[in-house]
């Protein structure tokens, strides 16, 4: 029996080093039929499966050579390779350390490690382990490109650079070395040296598939989609199961806004490799874009389960604030800074997610944090997330700058005005709000009202928009409506140059779903900001911002990186159409007790901070079977606020929720409020001209930024400017007088009813001709080719 084990063996072993690997399969199985604990054959017939490839058959038997001969570096770290390339890392990590115990000085274990360590997202461990190989084999290339890659993940662009080159210098006829230079160009957006790295790859090594397919995503990235199509083809004719190719296929569907095609190609990938991280992730990104949250969130699990990487728990976060968990949200971004600490946006989008449920454990210290980095440059809080932090108008405009300084796009020659011929100005507005959204249901109106006489009106939306009534009265008020959902950002704005827009308007700056590098690539000859973002976009792509005396004061006009025009009243237009319901609920349906003052406060969670929700307490205290009533944005901030209010020693009880209703029937029940509450840095906008279109006063305590004065310049027009103060004690003061002096507020309510139908706030024609006189002034001084400047329009 011995004797026949051992010639079985022996027969495996000559057939392995003859290169004939079905006859050394056959004998190799054959030795373990008869001797199921050969530690030779488990070895070597593990060594075989992995030179072949098959990895997921060579698993059992490497896990059983690892138990028969646990004392040997090289068989545990066989088992440990074998478990990293089915895709268990987390298993595969024991195996490595063992064998890096016994055989400490052993390059390649140190680089397996790093590479399991990587899919951990462990990133620091993993770059420390090549460090270490790098100190045993100075010259060792697997180290260096390992190196390069961590480094990139990192975000520590230079150094990897650096790496990169270090491994040219030392092997300049490497073709990996080139393809990973590409790879750390292309994350710098150096896209053309990118281009040229990847050149010298393929020139090195024609059918490097790495190399194409970086070459290809480079070409994405510079809007060069035929050619980038071309190039994965390329890859995909020779090697149709090259999964990279499949994920970058994808991705330039991704990048012309083709998200169902993406989806196709990145299922593709997972087709060939169902174990594929980034094509769960990137399939995760495209369902996320098209509003399929469920679908996303599994996919992003899919992927988080096979390589945690900072990026996948960012996405895990950005779609779990989007469903509304919001604790999920910030176990994410916590899980994301874990992996990599200079995430970028990552302690903003944190902070967005603690503040949407009102969860104010550190708050003070984390903005102070945030705020810290942020005027040290750091990318840590996107701009319109700085909007409702306690910052200054100039750090808004620095944390808009830097944001903006990081898209790179390349912008369309500038428009030659000599060639146009139409007689009316071509007035576009852009935006994928135009639907069942707050800016939809200001905005109306204004488009109803324009001049076709002297305008010829264009709508460039994207998104759903089906089933919306506000988003069909919309589209019947312009001349035309163009959805662009499908294009991608220089397509459309090839399209806005194509149709020779005169003006193009921005009703979204900076704001969620934006497309701001269609702006950014300058494709009108007139680009303003107006309405959707209050505050600067930090950008000279936009010639102007609309704004007015009040939310932009003079002094402030250093602190935008647009020109400020003001209009005569308040920038803010409002419909005077907007249907109130004839029925108002009673206090019961409401939830309200049936006596006691009411105040109000109908904002989005994240606006409600501590300071100003204090104040509110005290309001209750004082005022005798007084109430808060609140709408509920979600669960987890009603349940926290409710805790606040028990801190502060007052019954929860007093906090009343109310649920979403359409829009007339929410506006109705605004009639069993008493008073609104302003909150402050980030005042109410809309939710501020509903209560006055209401008849439901407030009062608000007016800021130092756009943001925290609209609610200001909201009153000042309807005719109560009494209802603004400047401090936060007399904003307790004003309100707990109105709160305490029935006839006072009577007469201030009748005052606004009898003003919204003769104040400029609500008067829809007047405010559209005043915009318009502003959009002929932008247009006269541009064709005349003066420079643009600030400018009021005259009462």
């Amino acid at each position: 029996m011995a004797r026949s084990v051992d010639d079985t063996f022996r027969r495996a072993v000559e057939a392995l080093q003859a290169g004939r690997p079905a006859d050394a399969e056959r004998a190799f199985r054959k030795t373990l039929e008869l001797s199921p604990r050969h530690p030779g054959a488990l070895n070597l017939y593990t060594v075989l499966l992995m030179r072949l490839g098959r990895w997921a058959d060579a698993e059992p038997y490497a896990r059983r050579a690892a138990r028969e001969t646990s004392s040997s570096d090289v068989t545990l770290y066989n088992f440990g390779l074998v478990l990293k390339q089915v895709g268990k890392p987390a298993e595969a990590l024991e195996p490595l350390e063992r064998a890096l115990a016994l055989a400490p000085h052993v390059p390649d274990t140190r680089i397996t490690r790093a590479g399991v360590l990587r899919d951990l997202g462990r990133l620091d461990a993993a770059l420390a382990d090549l460090d270490a190989a790098l100190a045993l084999d100075a010259g060792c290339v697997d180290a260096h490109l390992g190196r390069a890659a961590v480094l990139g993940q990192l975000g520590r662009l230079d150094e990897a650079l650096a790496a990169c080159d270090r491994l040219t210098g030392l092997k300049p006829d490497l073709a990996d070395a080139w393809g990973a230079r590409g790879q750390i160009l292309r994350l710098q957006k150096q896209h053309e040296e990118a281009l040229a790295a990847f050149d010298e790859a393929l020139t090195l090594r024609p059918d490097m598939a790495d190399a194409l397919v970086g070459q290809g995503a480079a070409l994405a990235a510079l809007g060069r989609f035929a050619e980038a199509l071309a190039a994965f083809d390329r890859v995909l004719a020779r090697q149709p199961d090259h999964v990279d190719a499949w994920i970058g296929l994808g991705d330039v569907f991704f990048g012309q806004s083709q998200h169902e095609r993406a989806i196709v190609a990145y299922d593709g990938a997972l087709a060939r490799d169902p174990r594929s991280a980034p094509a769960c992730l990137h399939r995760g990104k495209a369902l996320f874009v098209l509003n399929r949250l469920d679908e996303a969130a599994a996919a992003c699990a899919r992927a988080a389960a096979l390589a945690p990487t900072a990026e996948t728990w960012r996405l895990a976060a950005e779609i779990a604030f989007a469903l509304k968990q919001y604790g999920d949200s910030v176990a994410f971004y916590d899980k994301a800074l874990s992996a990599n600490p200079a995430l970028a946006y990552g302690p903003g989008g944190r902070l967005h997610a603690k503040l949407q449920q009102c969860d104010w454990a550190n708050l003070d210290a984390e903005v102070a944090r945030v705020l810290a980095d942020m005027r040290d440059g750091r990318p840590v809080v996107q701009p319109f997330v700085a909007l409702f932090l306690p910052v200054s108008q100039a750090d808004q405009l620095r944390c808009a700058r830097d944001y903006a300084a990081g898209l790179d796009v390349p912008r369309l020659p500038e428009a030659d005005l000599t060639t146009r011929r139409h007689e009316r100005i071509r007035l576009a507005y852009l935006s994928a709000d135009l639907r069942e959204h707050p800016t939809a249901h200001l905005t109306a109106g204004l488009f109803e009202h324009h001049d076709r006489s002297r305008f010829e009106t264009t709508a460039i939306v994207w998104g759903d928009r089906s089933g919306s009534a506000i988003a069909r009265r919309i589209d019947a008020a312009f001349d035309h409506v163009v959805d662009i959902s499908a294009m991608s950002d220089a397509e459309a704005a090839d399209l806005v140059r194509g149709r020779e827009i005169d003006i193009l308007v921005d009703l979204m700056g900076l704001t969620k779903n934006c497309r701001f590098p269609i702006l950014a690539r300058r494709p009108a000859p007139v680009q303003v900001a107006y309405l959707g973002y209050p505050g600067t976009v930090g950008s000279d792509c936009m010639d102007y911002v609309v704004a007015d005396g009040v939310v932009v004061p003079e002094d402030l006009d250093t602190a935008y990186a647009e020109r400020v025009v003001r209009l005569p009243h308040c920038y803010q237009v409002n419909d005077d159409r907007r249907a109130i319901g004839e029925q108002t609920p009673t206090r019961a349906e409401c939830g309200l007790p049936e006596q006691g003052f009411v105040f109000c406060c109908f904002n989005n969670s994240f606006k409600i901070q501590p300071t100003m929700f204090d104040i509110w307490m005290r309001l209750l205290a004082r005022v005798a079977g007084s109430v808060l009533w609140l709408l509920e944005e979600n669960r987890f901030a009603s349940a926290n606020l409710r805790a606040e209010a028990q801190r502060r020693g007052v019954d929860p009880g007093r906090l009343v929720f109310a649920q979403r209703a359409p829009l007339a029937d929410h506006l109705a029940r605004h009639r069993q409020a008493d008073l609104f509450l302003d909150t402050r840095p980030y005042n109410a906008h809309t939710t501020a001209s509903d209560a006055l279109w209401s008849g439901l006063p407030i009062v608000t305590c007016e800021g130092a930024t756009f943001p925290s004065r609209v609610c200001s310049s909201l009153l000042q027009a309807v005719g109560l400017p009494e209802l603004v103060t400047t401090s936060l004690a007399d904003y307790e003061a004003v309100a707990l007088a109105l709160a305490s002096e029935p006839e006072r507020l009577a007469a201030i309510k009748s005052r606004l009813w009898q003003n919204r139908s003769i104040a400029p706030l609500f008067d829809t024609e007047r405010f559209t001709r005043d915009l318009e006189a502003a959009f002929l002034e932008m247009w006269a001084r541009r064709q005349s080719t003066e420079r643009a400047q600030e400018f009021t329009v005259a009462r």
